[in-house]
């Protein structure tokens, strides 16, 4: 049994629930792998992504999605969320898995928040007979009625402490063993055709046609182009549209601008968290449809309305140069 985890930030932590729940389906189920495809800060959006890359050729079995509470953040633009989920539902590596969608607490959401994107959470799980895990609800309860502390559980309002880690892995292995026992099938129900499924894609250099980039590697492995300040380079869209692009946020990184027919955009790509370099995505305000052009340029503006994604910017950076992995190329399937 091959298990893959689809996430963010509160299953890539160090320490995490991911841990502990792997010991206990390795001491309880025979389990053959665990396959990590966690990265934070992107939501269901930008790790949908990356699903083909870390999985490869493996089979998933079990698929534990955990997306909502990143997307509660507003990781995920309202209005890509629902193609977002059903793209990853959708994917070719989860065709035969069974997915089980975790949603996880934060302490710091309004009301009005949750309910949103709860509503479009479960309008896309159970239509399709997908039954999520809601963990938030259980968890605001038991604080709700002083059988468990906020702060005991989560050392930021979202991400885990090691005893907040322990109480959602026991949760979700519960639920696990439930699922497994259960008789009803729900990997060979028909998902909708409404999603982002990204596209097979080339080395991202084959798709500039014009604009001066020089080559590097994030880590080592990962091949991405470089603008400077000042410069630009035009991208093609090929059979495919597009609804972003993967980028390294590091200290180097600054404001990247957006050019394409009637519209523009600038996103400032640094925050908070840019000492340590990693992967973020920038998400388009418009999707970019097929064979069409569309300009990149490393801005010398030191700050945008927005951030990476479409969230409103409060930081300040004149960046030096933008890296660019790969487009959020896609085919509606």
């Amino acid at each position: 049994m091959n298990i893959c985890y689809v996430g963010n930030s509160v299953s890539s932590q160090k320490l995490s629930y991911r841990d502990t729940l792997s010991n206990l389906i390795s001491q309880n189920f025979r389990s053959e792998k665990f396959i990590n495809c966690t990265l934070g800060g992107i939501g269901s959006l930008g790790i949908s992504f990356f699903i083909d890359q870390f999985i490869g050729e493996n089979k998933v079995d079990i698929c534990f999605l955990e997306t909502f509470v990143a997307d509660l953040g507003g990781a995920t633009p309202t209005k890509y969320l629902r193609q977002a989920l059903n793209g990853i539902v959708q994917n070719p590596k989860l065709k035969n898995s069974k997915i089980i969608p975790i949603y996880l607490y934060r302490s710091d959401i309004e009301l009005e928040q949750f309910n949103l994107i709860h509503q479009i959470y479960n309008d896309v799980f159970l239509n399709i007979n997908i039954s999520p895990l809601n963990i938030y609800s259980h968890v605001e309860k038991e604080v709700f009625c002083g059988h468990a502390c906020a702060n005991e559980l989560l050392y930021d309002q979202v991400h885990t402490t090691p005893h907040g880690a322990e109480f959602y892995a026991h949760l979700i292995f519960s639920h696990f063993q439930q699922a497994l026992q259960s008789q009803s099938d729900d990997s060979k129900f028909i998902r909708k055709n409404e999603g982002f499924v990204p596209a097979l894609l080339g080395p991202i250099e084959t798709y500039a046609c014009d604009g001066k980039f020089s080559m590097g590697r994030f880590r080592l492995l990962l091949p991405y182009i470089q603008i400077v300040q000042n410069n630009s380079v035009v991208l093609t869209t090929d059979d495919f549209s597009c609804v972003g692009l993967v980028v390294i946020a590091d200290s180097e990184t600054g404001v990247v601008q957006i050019n394409y027919e009637d519209w523009s955009q600038t996103a400032q790509i640094y925050d908070q968290w840019c000492e340590n370099a990693r992967i973020q995505v920038v998400i388009f305000k418009e999707i970019i449809p097929p064979h069409k052009k569309f300009l990149v340029a490393a801005s010398n503006a030191n700050s945008a309305e927005h951030g990476a994604n479409l969230t409103p910017n409060n930081n300040t950076q004149l960046g030096q140069n933008i890296k660019i992995v790969r487009m959020m190329a896609f085919n509606l399937k």
